[in-house]
């Protein structure tokens, strides 16, 4: 008995505030936990996967920095904020569903997350902050919600995006916002985006078309670099625009 006790000890990285980690490598939050405390699991290499408890309503700052064989991972209807670089350097990860109770991501909350794949954006936010998913390279498609109004240069890097669709609801797009996106071909805009800061499609080599609504080539023109004016091209209203496969006439 004080032999299997011992063993079933050694089988647990005991942490602060209670958390766990089990030789399975799943992570341990205890019930009621309000906050992820700062650098929680940081560097925790050994965890793999874990279910964050419906009492949480906030993860801080690296909480789970460089965890790199972390894979799975379910965010509960009772977060509201991601912080900063919380997620940076997590490669293991594939997929990443946030969940609509969620109202702000920090800044490199999800950075390096060389894994991903997919992420489910929730549209509760308003603003996709600085480097937010920069460098997340395996990203091919991203939705952005019709909550955002803000794009910062959240998507810096991300050499897998083949297209990206800005939804009317954002009025401002930050310098940079797609920089370093060699894979991408298509931009298209649903939207009279008023503000737009330079470079947003710095280093875009493949980027062949930017779709605008009819009649919105000039307001582009005015706000877009002018080695890109080449590539824009109004939508007919019977084309549309389709958030998943897109298809367009000129």
């Amino acid at each position: 008995m004080i032999r299997s006790i011992q063993n079933y000890v050694r089988s647990i990285k005991i942490m602060k505030k209670g958390y766990k980690i089990t030789n399975n490598g799943s992570g341990f939050i205890p019930e009621g936990t309000k906050v992820i405390a700062e650098k929680a699991f940081s560097q925790c290499t050994e965890l793999t996967w874990v279910i964050i408890p419906d009492s949480v309503t906030e993860i801080e700052a690296l909480a789970f920095s460089d965890c790199t064989n972390l894979t799975d991972i379910i965010l509960p209807n009772s977060l509201k904020k991601i912080g900063w670089c919380a997620f940076v350097g997590c490669t293991g990860l594939t997929e990443i569903k946030i969940p609509n109770s969620v109202e702000t991501i920090d800044d490199r909350a999800f950075i390096d997350c060389t894994g991903l794949t997919s992420i489910t954006l929730p549209d509760t936010i308003e603003e996709l902050k600085s480097w937010a998913f920069a460098g997340c390279t395996g990203l091919t498609n991203i939705v952005i919600p019709n909550s955002v109004k803000v794009i910062d240069n959240a998507f810096s890097g991300c050499t897998g995006l083949t297209r990206i669709v800005i939804p009317d609801s954002v009025n401002l797009i930050d310098d940079i916002a797609f920089e370093g996106c060699t894979s991408l071909t298509i931009a298209d805009f649903e939207g009279a985006v008023e503000e737009i800061g330079e470079g947003i499609f710095y280093e875009c080599d493949r980027l062949a078309m930017i779709l605008v609504p009819e009649g919105m080539a000039e307001h582009y023109k005015k706000r877009l670099d002018e080695e890109v004016h080449h590539l824009i091209v109004e939508r007919t209203p019977a084309a549309g625009t389709n958030r998943n496969t897109h298809t367009h006439s000129p």
